[in-house]
């Protein structure tokens, strides 16, 4: 129960999330952000906070293989290690007939990438992105936003971080399971 969103603006990439932490009966918000940087990446993640945590404190991105490209470097050597921390903390793995890990949003090197609960990892070119219950109603604002901002002048744009806030705020106002705002 969540809503992560990460923007593209011409100022650079922002990430953000809500606070909201439920058990599927009983909704609040929790002081730990489910938005943080592990090494080179910015993370943000819906679903378990269990895999979140573990992504969090335990998992170090192996150092990228010079000469690979950043989508290689992801397939090739992030989500193995992703895995691995996952897996081996008890979290995810294979059930018999489909592997299953967390949802993760990364951001590297100034794109926004996906990381499905297979594993799978997608690169989205649009400019915004969301995971998570809110991220519809989340990711529509944010569209919304991008585009008000177009016919603005430039010292009255808003800035990427107020928009997510902007965003979040208004998707707890809709969505019971968002609450919160961390940016």
């Amino acid at each position: 129960m969540t809503s992560i969103v990460a923007i593209s603006t011409e100022e650079g990439v922002y990430l953000g999330g809500d606070l909201a932490g439920s058990n599927g009966h009983n909704i609040g918000e929790v002081s730990q952000s489910k938005v943080f940087c592990v090494g080179e990446f910015l993370v943000g993640y819906s679903g378990s906070f269990r895999a979140g945590q573990i992504v969090e404190y335990s998992w170090s991105p192996p150092d990228r293989i010079l000469g690979v490209c950043d989508y290689n470097y992801l397939v090739l050597q992030i989500i193995p290690s992703l895995m691995v921390i996952l897996e081996g903390s008890g979290f995810g793995g294979y059930n018999g007939t489909e592997v299953k890990g967390g949802n993760f949003l990364l951001v590297y090197e100034g794109r926004v990438y996906e990381v499905q609960d297979d594993y799978s990892i997608l690169e989205w070119v649009q400019p915004v992105v969301c995971l998570g219950s809110g991220g519809d109603v989340t990711g529509s604002i944010c569209t919304g936003m991008l585009a008000v901002n177009e016919h603005l002048t430039k010292n009255k744009k808003l800035k990427g971080p107020e928009i997510i806030a902007t965003a979040l705020t208004l998707t707890s106002h809709k969505i019971a399971s968002v609450s919160g705002v961390k940016v």
